[in-house]
């Protein structure tokens, strides 16, 4: 493909206004200048990011495989002419049209999640961790090869503004009649493996680790894998319901704890009260591991009125149907 041509299947697309499914959408860089013709695409589809963060995401984005189903799928990198292998210009991305978790909490209200809704909101996020940890795999299954080291890729920007309702896929236990979440925004996306001091001394005090060389033991010691990006995910995957970015019902300003009255969070079950506590622990040891929270029997409890409900509530809230 020549620099800053659009593939022409992707063009028809992001001029096609019909089908949802069908639709690509587009990241432009700042710098430098788009050509006339991409300049007019993205202002009808797509957005401008700034340089650095667009390479972070395209780099982030391009260790899929392409068949991942949690993660925005990169379609297209564009960069400018005479540049093959220059930074890029624009991305054409997927298009996800149902909108964003945020804007569903905020239709209907926090406390009226239902808890089984949560749990398969948490049940996405476990998949789009360890999607991010290993990039072969679909985020159901940790390598059984004790040489398969994991990523050390963190997202840094797991919000629930970044996740975006996909499809329902009708049959799966996991995302029927719950649709798939999938995450967006790579552009602070970081691998622990490149960090510099300065970058490092943060993560440190973030997570309350000594030294660097105490995450890297952390790292190869134990029967799991475990990598300081994971470790990092698996906080921030339980912070979607962090207070200052709500998810759960909770009195402003309080923490989340295992003796929380009931009434705080309503709708809350307990085996996912206590994950998400667990997912905060300070020290990262104390975290559970990927293969404890993929082994989990997710949907032990859901009864079929949870189905129905939540049936109704994503055709209502999600896919605009009229009853």
């Amino acid at each position: 493909m020549a620099s800053d041509q659009i593939p022409s299947e992707l063009k028809i697309k992001l001029q096609n206004s019909g089908d949802e499914k069908e639709k690509v959408v587009v990241k432009a860089s700042k710098k430098p200048a788009l050509s006339a013709a991409n300049a007019a695409l993205l202002a009808e589809s797509g957005e401008v990011a700034d340089a650095d963060d667009l390479g972070r995401e395209m780099t982030s984005l391009q260790r899929s495989k392409g068949y991942k189903s949690h993660l925005m799928k990169l379609h297209s990198v564009v960069r400018p002419e005479g540049q093959p292998q220059g930074p890029p210009s624009m991305l054409v991305l997927e298009h996800i049209p149902h909108g964003t978790l945020k804007e569903l909490a905020q239709a209907i209200g926090i406390g009226n999640l239902p808890g089984s809704f949560i749990r398969s909101v948490f049940l996405c996020l476990v998949r789009i961790v360890t999607e991010l940890a290993y990039p072969d795999t679909d985020g159901h299954d940790i390598p059984a090869d004790p040489d398969v080291r994991p990523t050390e890729l963190a997202h840094m920007d797991i919000r629930w503004n970044n996740l975006m309702f996909g499809d329902v896929e009708p049959g799966s236990a996991e995302h029927d009649p719950w649709p798939i979440l999938k995450l967006i925004d790579f552009g602070q996306a970081r691998d622990y493996t490149e960090v510099d001091e300065k970058d490092d001394a943060e993560y440190v005090s973030a997570d309350r680790r000594k030294t660097r060389e105490d995450a890297d033991a952390a790292a190869k010691k134990g029967p799991e894998k475990r990598s300081s990006g994971i470790e990092r995910n698996i906080r921030d995957l339980a912070l979607v319901g962090h207070p200052e970015r709500p998810l759960f019902t909770l009195p402003a300003g309080k923490q989340l704890t295992k003796s929380s009255p009931p009434a705080n969070a309503p709708n809350l079950e307990q085996d996912v009260r206590n994950l998400i506590i667990q997912c905060l622990a300070p020290n990262p040891k104390h975290r559970p591991s990927l293969e404890e929270l993929t082994a989990l029997d997710w949907f032990a409890n859901v009864t079929e009125q949870d189905c129905e409900d939540a049936k109704a509530l994503v055709d209502k809230h999600i896919y605009n149907k009229k009853s």
